[in-house]
């Protein structure tokens, strides 16, 4: 088996992908019996009836699961990962839409107040996939969050929300503001 000694062991297909992460240390398997909650189970129940009536497949259900951001599916318990995964089906095979999915959960506020001024110091919103039940599309480059900026201009526009514009989904306008961050 010398043949593998090149091949990256963590992380070789995915986050979900721990059989290759070599011997898994102190770490044991936990053969208890669990009483799950109630979500849990209808999660599961949920999953059980989707397959029988043929709406999709266990294998797309385990894509869906296994293509979750990695810190989304480190951060999600196994049947929070397993709604997530239900909740991608659905929408890709058309079921549900994802601002059915939105609705219910409750939109994001998107404001059209101009809450800023030129020179005004802002902070940009440190963004976390993983509370979201599907990974946004985000403008904002993720090494800027959380930084401090100055407001160079007043705002420059209201336009529509490129998170609801990348899924076809109909978008909010938001005020755009551009600010220069230290460097």
């Amino acid at each position: 088996m010398s043949h593998l000694k090149d091949v990256p062991l963590q992380g070789t297909i995915g986050v979900h992908d721990a059989g290759t992460a070599g011997p898994m240390g102190d770490m044991t398997l936990d053969l208890q019996q669990k009483t799950y909650a109630h979500w849990e189970r209808c999660v599961h129940a949920l999953m059980g009836v989707l397959m029988r009536k043929s709406l999709f497949t266990l294998d797309e259900h385990r894509r869906a699961v296994e293509c979750l951001p990695p810190e989304q599916y480190e951060a999600q318990s196994y049947y929070e990962r397993w709604a997530s995964g239900i909740a991608a089906v659905c929408v890709e095979r058309g079921l549900i839409s994802r601002a059915d999915i939105d609705q219910e959960l409750g939109s994001l506020p998107v404001s059209q107040e101009i809450r800023f001024r030129t020179g005004d110091l802002v902070r940009v919103h440190d963004e976390s996939c993983a509370v979201r039940w599907r990974k946004p599309h985000l403008r904002t480059p993720g090494y800027i969050f959380g930084l401090v900026g100055t407001v160079e201009r007043d705002c420059c526009g209201l336009y529509a929300d490129p998170e609801f514009l990348a899924f076809r989904d109909p978008a909010p306008r938001q005020p755009m503001y551009r600010v220069r961050f230290r460097q």
